[in-house]
């Protein structure tokens, strides 16, 4: 007699009596009423076996009633639920957005530009805004690409100081522009260049006409000069020079001023009235200096037939020279 064990049975098969296929299926039979015994049980009986197999009581996590107590909990959360309207918003609105920038896109597609307007006083033309922007006429608004385009406008045009572009339904485009002004040129490596009060670089230029009007300054060694940037000196800061053309723009001086002489930093020489030759010295007190020279020109400035010389570059003690036979315009 031989033994055939499973997990659960053991089975006596017995070839004498030739019950071998009896015996198999008396086995399968046993294993399936197991397999229905098992998969069968009422909630009762789980909960029973839960207990005694992880020795759970009523406040383990395996217990059921302690399972649906955590749902319950959980669903009733109001940190819970504020989250989940959150997310439920932000699905919303991500849902709104997919259907909303098709929809601008395809509106777009019907508006071009057929007009264009500049509101300020620039420089520059109408083509060569548009032109700057990237835009042509004819090409659809720009109406989810607006800061592009100002960002295009701010690169491409150096006079530029602030852009700002909208749109007027159906085919118009709005440029609202405020310029640099320029406030001296200069020559660097031989070439000339115009540059604003705050020293940024606006262009390079061989047209004598566009310099008319502009006082001429001599700077000290230039590390680098390039249009749209702010200019580097060499070794040294700009500071005192934009400092120097602020509080001239502020002054009775402004738009007196001729030849600036910032070569030397502690020795600061410039023409006023293209008549007198101001001796500044260093950009120290300088606030003081503009009032000072202001005053001594308006006191003296009919007495002096030819040229003079106004010493400042002791604040507090000044002096002026008057019919000096000089060329206010010359350093010394």
């Amino acid at each position: 007699m031989n033994e055939l064990k499973s997990d659960n049975n053991i089975v006596r098969n017995d070839r004498s009596n030739g019950g071998t296929a009896s015996n198999v299926s008396t086995f399968v039979k046993r294993e399936e009423k197991t397999y229905v015994r098992r998969y069968s049980m009422t909630k009762k009986k789980v909960n029973k076996w839960i207990d005694n197999n992880y020795n759970a009581d009523a406040y383990s996590l395996t217990h059921p009633s302690t399972r649906q107590f955590k749902v319950e909990e959980a669903t009733s959360d109001p940190a819970r639920r504020a989250k989940a309207k959150i997310l439920m918003a932000c699905v919303g609105l991500a849902l709104v957005m997919l259907m909303v920038i098709p929809a601008i896109k395809l509106i777009s597609a019907y508006l071009v530009i057929e007009e264009i307007r500049v509101e300020g006083e620039t420089f520059y033309s109408e083509d060569e805004l548009l032109s700057a922007a990237g835009l042509d006429m004819g090409a659809g608004l720009p109406l989810l690409k607006s800061g592009q385009a100002e960002a295009a406008v701010l690169n491409n045009l150096p006079y530029v100081q602030s852009c700002e572009i909208s749109f007027e339904l159906p085919n118009v485009i709005v440029f609202d522009l405020v310029d640099e002004t320029p406030a001296f040129y200069s020559e660097i490596e031989g070439e000339k260049y115009i540059l604003t009060s705050s020293m940024i670089v606006l262009e390079r230029t061989d047209d004598e006409s566009v310099l008319y009007g502009l006082p001429f300054v001599e700077l000290p060694r230039i590390s680098k000069a390039v249009v749209g940037e702010e200019l580097v000196l060499e070794g040294t800061s700009i500071d005192y020079i934009a400092e120097f053309f602020r509080l001239l723009n502020k002054s009775d001086l402004n738009g007196r001023v001729g030849r600036i002489y910032f070569d030397k930093k502690f020795d600061i020489v410039a023409s006023v009235d293209g008549k007198f030759r101001v001796l500044w010295g260093s950009p120290n007190d300088m606030e003081l200096k503009f009032a000072t020279v202001s005053k001594m020109i308006e006191e003296n400035g009919d007495a002096c037939l030819t040229a003079g010389i106004i010493d400042v570059r002791v604040a507090n003690v000044s002096g002026i020279i008057l019919d000096a036979n000089i060329d206010p315009e010359v350093r010394e």
